[in-house]
């Protein structure tokens, strides 16, 4: 449980693999073995290594997700196309200032959205 928990409610569909491995290295332990059975140890080792190994896979996930995307996408929410000036300007200036600014946010965008894209294939 306390792996599933670790989870991202977002992520899953990703996880659902892990943890019928899981589950499938448990089932031996719930329906065949007994404690006096020579092959607890064996069973326990492979099943605690398992565990550590999808432990990991949690949480480097979660250090993409939070890193790499979610920083990523705060960033661009906060993103102002527009900037207003503080006084009163000429049409074509504006224009033309606005133009410039618009052309280099949405390059910073455009950054971030690729990074964005790398994280989750890093993720998948």
């Amino acid at each position: 449980d306390k792996v599933r928990r670790r989870v991202l409610p977002d992520l899953h569909q990703l996880y659902k693999p892990y943890m019928a491995e899981l589950e499938a290295l448990l089932r031996p332990g719930l329906t065949v073995l007994i404690w006096t059975s020579t092959s607890v140890d064996d069973f326990i080792s492979r099943f605690m290594g398992s565990l550590e190994s999808i432990r990991e896979i949690c949480q480097k996930v979660k250090d993409i997700y939070d890193n790499r995307i979610q920083r990523n996408l705060m960033a661009i929410s906060n993103v102002q196309l527009v900037d207003m000036p503080d006084s009163v300007v000429a049409t074509e200036l504006f224009v033309s200032q606005q133009e410039s600014i618009v052309r280099t946010r949405s390059n910073q965008m455009n950054q971030q959205c690729e990074a964005i894209g790398s994280a989750v294939n890093d993720i998948i």
